[in-house]
């Protein structure tokens, strides 16, 4: 698995206003912001990025995961 890979997974999923992956091949960050968190808590926001890579987690081509995810307003304070 790579960065390249895990965009490619989310990119349809979202008009994403930002869309940043790092990793080593196993351990992932994704930091993202769509307007498609507005309303939603951090737990809900992460479970909607989880639900595209959980079959990658389940076969252990994607080892871990740490999700950040924002809406554009809370992207471009932060």
């Amino acid at each position: 698995m790579n960065s390249e890979k895990i965009r490619e997974i989310l990119s349809p999923h979202a008009n994403w206003h930002a869309l940043e992956i790092e990793g080593d091949g196993y351990h992932f960050q994704i930091h993202c912001a769509s307007l498609i968190f507005e309303g939603k808590n951090t737990l809900a926001r992460q479970r909607y990025i989880y639900q595209f890579l959980k079959d990658y987690i389940a076969d252990g081509s994607l080892h871990a995961v740490e999700i950040k995810a924002y809406t554009p307003t809370e992207w471009d304070k932060k």
